[in-house]
C-alpha cells in the first residue's frame, strides 16, 4: 500500500509540475536574453511577460 500511495504522491507532483516546467524555462530564456542584450532587469521583463500574459488570457476569455 505504502508503494502504491508513494506513486500516486509522485505522479501527481509530476504532472503539476509539467504545466509550469516549459513555461518558466521560456520566460527565463527570453529574460536572460533581453537582460543581456538590452540591460533591461530581468523583473522588469517578468512583469512585461506576466502583462501580455494576463492580456491574451482575459481576450481570450472575453472572446468566448
Amino acid at each position: 500500500m505504502t508503494s502504491l500511495r508513494s506513486t500516486l504522491f509522485a505522479a501527481t507532483f509530476a504532472t503539476i509540475a509539467s504545466f509550469g516546467i516549459g513555461n518558466m524555462t521560456q520566460a527565463n530564456s527570453i529574460s536572460t536574453a533581453v537582460s543581456h542584450t538590452f540591460g533591461v532587469p530581468t523583473w522588469v521583463v517578468g512583469l512585461i511577460l506576466v502583462t501580455l500574459c494576463l492580456i491574451v488570457l482575459i481576450g481570450r476569455s472575453e472572446e468566448r
